[in-house]
């Protein structure tokens, strides 16, 4: 006797994980406090960034860098300017999110208004008369 597997549909909440382990992979991040990838940096400028604080930065001594350290620094911003885009497509992903909510509120809403109207016994004019007055 053979058995049939039967696969459930998929439900939003399984979309909904599929797309953040999509984006988790493809942009490599795991939370939106993390950068793509480590990076070092000179001492008074790890401490800038490790707390967040801009003016940490602002207030370091000024002075030539070592090539190491240049190159820390290089590093750094494309780790930065790759971390951006990545937030910027999350937010892209978010605000999608965001409108497909909006729009289940406005359908909750269109529903909840046909209820109250044939709860009523009114048609669709009457309602639209009582609106008016």
């Amino acid at each position: 006797m053979e058995t049939e597997t039967k696969q459930r549909k998929p439900s939003k909440a399984d979309y909904l994980d599929e797309r953040v382990h999509n984006l988790r992979g493809k942009l490599k991040l795991a939370k939106y406090t993390e950068l793509m990838r480590e990076v070092s940096l000179p001492v008074e400028l790890a401490a800038a960034l490790m707390t967040g604080r801009p003016e940490l930065a602002r207030l370091a001594p000024k002075r030539d860098f070592t090539q190491k350290e240049a190159q820390e620094l290089y590093n750094a911003v494309v780790v930065l300017i790759e971390t951006n885009r990545a937030l910027q497509e999350h937010a892209q992903e978010l605000g999608l999110l965001v409108n497909n909510w909006a729009a289940a509120f406005t359908q909750l809403r269109s529903t909840g208004a046909q209820i109250e109207r044939f709860a009523k016994f009114q048609t669709l004019d009457e309602t639209s008369a009582e609106q008016e007055d």
